[in-house]
């Protein structure tokens, strides 16, 4: 089953694949191609599927290397490129692509990073990001993966600045919340309000059927909240992931 490794806490390393957490049991003993696999596509095993409070098992077959020699813009955990020059880098801000997978992330990255003018992209930084509507429940979750990295123009032997513009883009242009954040608190207002505008409706319908505002009241409640929960867990288990691009701002909190 293919899936991604979501970090490590103090029970073990964990991934995620098909709206469910799992446990790797054998993470001591597996060939992991970095110390810090987080973002990772990998391949599992399933002995136990995940309940709606508790994780799954799993065994890691195989995980896959970051395809950072396959991008677009030459990508750096560091501060520099080798035997380059830094020309530009902005303010106050870095570039961030998001997905399902780090591939995804780092073509949406790559790409709009490239629209903007760099050439080039430093201390790339890997982030897994698990769905916070309902944190409590191990299915039905959502899961994506955000690359952050420094857009910088360069130029040296191998990377040329001729032909690209003038950069000037900074943190005026930032944005204070994620593309896949937002789209997570909208999946749960727009059930709310959908609720809140239909109240009063069936109010009157079962008042109508039970002879009582008291007895309508009552099963326009229940009704109310029957149908808000079923909506929300609609809602967090049909809406798609976005592949999307932000610039981050470093000078205040960014979710």
């Amino acid at each position: 089953m293919q899936g991604l490794i979501i970090g490590r806490n103090e029970r073990g390393l964990f991934a995620f694949s098909s709206g469910g957490v799992y446990l790797i049991e054998n993470a001591q003993s597996a060939a992991l191609p970095e110390q810090n696999p987080a973002g990772l596509s990998c391949e599992i095993d399933v002995t136990e599927d995940p309940t709606w409070l508790a994780t799954g098992r799993c065994l890691l077959r195989e995980c896959k290397s970051a395809p950072l020699s396959e991008s677009a813009l030459p990508c750096t955990a560091e501060g520099e490129i080798p035997q380059h020059k830094l020309l530009w880098q902005p303010k106050g801000v870095l570039a961030a692509g998001e997905g399902a997978s780090i591939e995804e992330a780092l073509s949406a990255l790559c790409e709009h990073a490239a629209s903007l003018g760099c050439n080039a992209l430093l201390k790339l930084k890997v982030e897994v990001h698990l769905d916070q509507a309902f944190p409590a429940l191990c299915r039905l979750r959502k899961c994506f993966v955000r690359l952050t990295a420094l857009p910088v123009l360069i130029d040296g032997p191998l990377y040329k600045s001729r032909g690209l513009r003038k950069l000037s883009f900074g943190v005026d242009e930032a944005r204070h919340n994620s593309p896949n954040r937002a789209a997570g608190r909208a999946r749960l207002i727009l059930p709310l309000c959908l609720t809140v505008a239909a109240g009063p409706c069936l109010l009157v319908l079962s008042q109508r059927y039970t002879g009582s505002w008291e007895g309508g009241a009552i099963a326009t409640g229940f009704t109310a909240v029957a149908a808000l929960g079923a909506a929300c867990l609609a809602q967090l288990r049909s809406v798609p992931l976005k592949r999307g691009f932000l610039l981050k701002s470093t000078r205040h909190h960014t979710v």
